[in-house]
């Protein structure tokens, strides 16, 4: 296991990276939510990633205050932050999602985790209408 602030240091932030942050850590997230445990707060120091990028567990570095969900998504916005920083990755999407956590705009993880899942979702849009005009050009050829 590795520390998020150990791989940023090091500008190894790659994409799979990016991406156990904006899905399994919001997972995370959501499951300490559901369930009200009393958890660490979150800092780039206490995320662990495995040496595959597969998996992220949060070590215990104190716990959090009465506003625990909010820090949470506060916390998530600081490292999402810092990691777009790190290696000067140019995704304005997700820096908007960051600042949107910093200034408090998501109430709860779900809120943030479908933002994330929309800036994903709209990029599966055109290949599907590539395909869609693609088949209606073979039906069209057919037909005739």
């Amino acid at each position: 296991m590795i520390s998020l602030k150990t791989l940023i240091e090091e500008k190894k932030i790659t994409a799979q990276v990016i991406a156990l942050i904006q899905f399994q850590l919001t997972d995370i997230m959501a499951t300490r939510w559901e369930k009200n445990i009393s958890s660490p707060i979150l800092y780039t120091t206490n995320i662990m990633i495995d040496q595959n990028n597969k998996s992220i567990s949060i070590i215990d570095c104190g716990k959090a205050n009465d506003n625990e969900n909010t820090n949470d998504i506060y916390q998530y916005g600081i490292i999402l932050n810092e990691i777009l920083n790190s290696q000067q990755i140019n995704n304005n999407k997700l820096r908007t999602i960051a600042n949107q956590c910093i200034a408090g705009n998501y109430n709860d993880v779900t809120t943030l985790q479908l933002a994330l899942e929309k800036r994903l979702s709209n990029l599966i849009y055109i290949p599907l209408l590539i395909i869609i005009i693609l088949l209606i050009t073979i039906l069209a050829t057919f037909s005739n």
